[in-house]
């Protein structure tokens, strides 16, 4: 569009990293190149013919429902906090502590907006998913990204944060099981993750997107 320009904030964010990829998997099938695809997480295998019956039936029951609710059904928050309670045994209130949204990433990426004022720090993991980064964008944050290495377990060293940016920090980003490691982080971890976050008054946000993969018949689930 001629004479418009982008806003600042937008200008800087790049391309996303998925998008990226994307691309140069085009690129390299255009030179004739076939490359072995890792995929970005989408499922493999067809949902269960359950759930897509019970979603047949719900188009119908409510076809004529109008918009749905901003924060999720009571009916469905009442069955998470019922699920919850039950595999982790963690008791919430569905009227005030449970949330829906589209997906992990909607989730993730606007929970920034509810607890950063601007200048607020970030702490997120490298290697780690893009809208950590992208949410604190928009929020008008800092991120200050910790690492990931094979030598400290893929987990980070909360020792090693310096003190003038745990001054400023306001939110901590951890994701166990890890995506891109794989890493589950032991019990003790947590604790001293949580204890940690109590001690210089941190938001701890736990991204727990792989928590119900399994690879054997009795895995929870």
């Amino acid at each position: 569009m001629p004479g418009f320009t982008a806003s600042r904030r937008v200008r800087s964010m790049g391309a996303y990293a998925f998008a990226e990829v994307d691309a140069q998997v085009a690129r390299l099938r255009e030179r004739g190149i076939e490359p072995v695809d890792f995929g970005v997480g989408d499922p493999s295998v067809p949902t269960p013919e359950r759930v897509r019956r019970a979603c047949q039936q719900a188009v119908d029951r409510h076809a004529t429902s109008g918009y749905p609710s901003y924060v999720g059904s009571l009916e469905f928050r009442e069955a998470v906090a019922a699920w919850t309670l039950r595999r982790h045994g963690v008791r919430l209130d569905p009227r005030t502590e449970v949330a829906s949204t589209i997906g992990s990433k909607e989730a993730i990426f606007h929970f920034h907006e509810a607890v950063l004022d601007p200048g607020d720090v970030v702490l997120a993991p490298s290697p780690g998913y893009p809208p950590y980064l992208r949410g604190t964008l928009f929020a008008e944050g800092a991120s200050w990204c910790y690492p990931l290495t094979r030598e400290g377990g893929f987990l980070p060293d909360l020792d090693a944060i310096p003190t003038p940016v745990l001054l400023r920090a306001r939110l901590l980003w951890i994701n166990y099981p890890n995506s891109p490691t794989g890493r589950v982080a032991p019990p003790d971890f947590l604790r001293r993750v949580v204890e940690f976050g109590r001690r210089h008054g941190l938001v701890v946000a736990s991204d727990e997107a792989y928590s119900e993969l399994g690879f054997t018949p009795d895995a929870p689930h």
